[in-house]
Parts: structure tokens; sequence; C-alpha cells
């Protein structure tokens, strides 16, 4: 068995985006011994190789085929650009369909399909990167402004030019997604200050961001600083022989000025991408995420940690908001993920969106209340249905987690029985939950049963760790195979939460980016603890 030590020199996945005309084909051209897939004709005054423009879909795939067939044609592979490369995808998805648009597969069906193809294309490159040549991509951006009252300016927030489904494969698979604009340089000339002064602009300079900010999405593994200079030479140790280096931040060159941000922050309007036309209410819905704490009418101050910055946690005492509305609204306008504490977010985010543009942040607040408040006109509770009410604590910073679903007076008997089951899966999870067992035992305890009446195994949503957060490691899958996965210890708090369908096991997430439905229409039941793994067997936190 050999165990290496150090970093292993590899090539590089690397995304480059940015509004039009920035210079990310210059950008890409100057990586070691570039050949472009050129989808838009955006190389035509460079000096580099390429193939033909790309016609359709398959052409691509075989360009890249190409390359992984004949390593030796070149060291880079770019692909210019990302978006361009997916109106491709989406012809080719449509033709084959024989759909119209992607619209006519139903409830963004046809996007996740989309998303699918668009992976091969990932699959592909990342082949070639096993084989020691690097990929670039490149995307433009696109912008979502949002004025704001008074005199708190504007609030910019740059995207992909990618659909919604493409754009988060394209980020995760990067080893650096880099945002690449103009900063303006402003400076008071009349000395009375740059807020009440007069001011002038002294031109821009191009930058290249590295890391996640409100008003864009980057990272990297390198150490790049978190802004620099939009140059090859930054990243040239990188590629080229394979260092992390800690580069310093871009000196300015400029006089001393006063320097415009590149924007004020609030909160922006939720945009969706691809809506279907018409959409039909489904039949029954699984669960909305992420959960609520507490009750909102009620927000006793001490139920705020005093490590949520003081501003912020005045403000939220004084109009009853609790931290999941904060951390909900966050998520939803895709910030940070749900669970993430309000302590580790960016200071600079703190006051200068969530305090700065508070009202903005109360009215979606209050929004998204009113929108999902249940009952409520739209979805009324009736005989029949199933209601699955799944609640969190936090007690000391810890939490717990637990859920179940109840029948609303008379439900029909197959509904009856598929509660029974769910409840029964996780009883048998729990009971596989020893000291020593596997991840892997507590699964297939779960899949085993539900899978013998016929039920379908909810795969997108699992279980998982309780602790300081919410969710934590290790990842809890209500499927799988015995005596594999992360090894039961004692000490250890997990959530266990069978999500069982009566009719298959897959769903999808309505354009609302909130409502999981289940893809057959047929209902979905939840039941939920968390439990500790200790010497003597498994303990249920969460028992009533």
């Amino acid at each position: 068995m050999n165990i290496t030590r150090g970093r292993k020199k590899s090539a590089k996945k690397i995304v480059i985006y940015g509004p039009s005309g920035i210079g990310k084909s210059t950008l890409a051209a100057q990586f070691p011994d570039p050949l472009f897939i050129d989808t838009e004709d955006s190389t035509v005054e460079l000096d580099v190789a390429r193939f033909d423009k790309p016609s359709s879909w398959e052409m691509l795939l075989q360009q890249v085929q190409y390359v992984q067939t004949n390593p030796d044609c070149c060291k880079t592979l770019v692909i210019d650009t990302a978006d361009w490369a997916e109106k491709l995808e989406i012809e080719h998805l449509c033709s084959k369909m024989n759909w119209t648009g992607l619209e006519d597969a139903g409830y963004g069906k046809g996007y996740q399909f989309s998303a699918e193809e668009f992976g091969r294309l990932l699959d592909k490159l990342s082949e070639l990167i096993e084989k020691g040549i690097n990929v670039v991509i490149t995307a433009h951006a696109q912008l979502r402004k949002i004025e704001l009252p008074d005199e708190m300016g504007e609030y910019d927030h740059w995207e992909m030019k990618t659909s919604k489904k493409v754009a988060p494969l394209i980020k995760e698979w990067s080893d650096a997604l880099l945002f690449c604009n103009y900063k303006t340089i402003v400076v008071n000339v009349d000395g009375k200050g740059a807020q009440k002064g007069k001011n002038k602009a002294q031109g821009g300079r191009r930058v290249m961001y590295t890391s996640h900010h409100p008003c864009w999405d980057a990272k990297n593994r390198y150490g790049l600083p978190e802004e620099c200079e939009m140059s090859y030479e930054i990243l040239r140790p990188i590629v080229e022989s394979g260092q992390k280096v800690a580069v310093v931040n871009m000196p300015n060159t400029e006089p001393e000025p006063v320097v415009h941000k590149p924007v004020e922050h609030a909160m922006p309007k939720h945009e969706h991408v691809g809506k279907p036309a018409t959409e039909e209410k489904p039949k029954e819905t699984i669960q909305e995420a992420p959960k609520p704490v507490v009750k909102q009418e009620e927000m006793p101050e001490q139920q705020i940690p005093l490590t949520v910055p003081k501003a912020l946690r005045d403000l939220m005492v004084e109009n009853h908001v609790g931290v999941w509305d904060i951390q909900n609204i966050v998520y939803l306008k895709g910030y940070y993920p749900a669970d993430t504490p309000i302590e580790d977010y960016d200071p600079d985010f703190v006051a200068g969106v969530l305090v700065g543009a508070w009202p903005q942040v109360f009215a979606a607040i209050q929004e998204v209340r009113a929108k999902e408040e249940i009952p409520d006109k739209k979805h009324l509770i009736k005989e029949g249905d199933i209601v699955s009410i799944d609640v969190g604590a936090c007690i000391g910073g810890y939490h717990g987690d637990s859920a179940y679903t109840v029948g609303v007076g008379e439900i029909a008997p197959e509904t009856k029985q598929l509660l029974e089951v769910t409840q029964e899966c996780l009883n048998r999870g729990i009971a596989a939950a020893l000291k020593g067992n596997r991840l892997g035992d507590i699964g297939s305890a779960v899949q085993t049963y539900a899978e013998s009446y016929g039920y379908g195994v909810v795969r997108e949503y699992v279980g998982h760790g309780v602790g300081r957060k919410m969710h934590e490691d290790p990842e809890v899958p209500n499927y799988g195979h015995p005596g594999r996965g992360v090894r039961l210890m004692p000490g250890m708090t997990i959530a266990i939460e069978p999500m069982i369908n009566l009719k298959g096991e897959g769903v999808y997430t309505l354009d609302n980016d909130w409502t999981v439905v289940t893809e057959s229409g047929s209902p979905c039941a939840h039941f939920e603890h968390t439990i500790a793994i200790t010497d003597n067997g498994p303990v249920i936190l969460t028992k009533l």
C-alpha cells in the first residue's frame, strides 16, 4: 500500500467569468499551449490555435474527444464560452426530445435534463485533467441591479450567464472560479470630503476577485488574495509549477483616493430562469426548507445568540425576527448556505446588507412569511391530507432535529399504511445505529423495509450529523449497503430522517426554489429523530 506526502502537481480546472470585453479570452490565451473551442468567434483577433467553430453540441463533444485521444495537441484546452456552449447543448436536447423549448418538459424538468447533459461535458473535461491537460472555461457575467431608497446607493450582483442548474455544476467542478471586472477609482477634488464634496472618477483598472463576496461568486484553492491584478502572471506559479502561492495584494499605485466600493448592499429580488409557462399544482409536497426554529410572533431577546452583531441583533429583537428568518432569506437570495451561523457572515455583508438595507431585508422576510404560511388562502389543510411537521431547536448552543407526519381526519388506507411503514423505517434505522456499525447499515435497514412494500426512498434528502450546527457531517442516507460508510462511534449525534414516497423515488423543486414535490404526484411521509451513539446502543434525544 503506497502512502505519499506533499502536494501533487496536476493540471488545473479554472473558470474565468466577467462582463463582455473585459479580456477573458486574452487571459485564457496566456495559459500554456492553449487550444480553443471558440463557440462565438471571440478569438478572431488572437494568435491562437483553435478548432472550427462548433455548429452543434455533438461537434463540440467530438472536439473534446479529439484532445483526449491526442493529448499532445495542446497543454491547455479552452472552452470559450460556457454560456454559448450551453445554447448548443439546449438546441441538441430540444431536437432530440422534439421540444420547442425546455419548458415543454414541464415543472422545470427540462432544465434538469439540460444540466445532466452539460454534466457530460464536464465529465469529459475532467478526463483531460487526468491526462495532464489544463482546462479553462470562460463565461459571460450578467448583472442584477437593485436600486436602494434615499442615499444608500445601489447593489450589483454578478453571476455567470448560464442557467440556474448549470452554473452550480461549473462552480463545483472548478478548482478556481475567478470573477473579473473593472474597478473605478474616485477621488475628492475640492477638499470637502467624499461624502459632501465634489468627486471625480479617474478611470478604472481590471481586477480579478478570487473569493466569495455577496456581490459575486468566486473561489480558489491556491492562497490567492481576494483581489489581484487581472494577469496570468498571478496564476503562472500555480499552473506551471503546481505551487500554492501566497501573492501579496495588489498595490494601489493611484493617488491617495477615496475608493468607491464596487457596490453598496441590498437584498436583491430573487430571479428565476426558465419558469414553465403553465404550472399544474402538485398533489403533495414533501417538505419546505429550510426549517423554522421558533414561532415568529414571539421573539424574546434571549433567543437570539449574543454572538450575533449587536446592530443586527437589536433590529431582530425590535421586529420579532428570528435567527431562522435571517438564515432563510440569506439562503433564498443566494448568499450563504441555509445553516451558516450569522456570526460566520462577512462583517461587511452584515453591516452593508442586513443592517444597512434593513427595510428591504425585513420586507423580504415578511413576503416569505406571507407566501409560505400554513394554512393560508391557497393551501388550506383539509380532511384526508397529511402534514409533515419538521422542527429544530437549539439549547445551550447545541441543536436537535425531529419530524413527524400526521393525517388530517380520516385518510386513505394506502396513505395510512405509508405513514406506518415510514415510521417503522425510522425505528429500524435507529435500531441499526449501533457502536461499530456503519452508516450503510442504517440506510440499508430503511431502504430494505420501505422497498418491501413497493415504496420509493427519496435520494435527494438525507439525514445528517447534528451538533453546533443543525446540519453537520456526516450525511446519513436512507439507502445503502451494509458494512459500508462511516463507522459509528460513541459520542456521535446524528439525525435519521427517512422520506418515503408512495410511488417512485423521484422528486423535484418548483421554481420558487422552496417547495419540493414528488414526480409521481403521490404522497410522501417523513419521520425524524436525533439520536446519540453510545456504548449501550442508540439513545433517542428528541423522543416525546
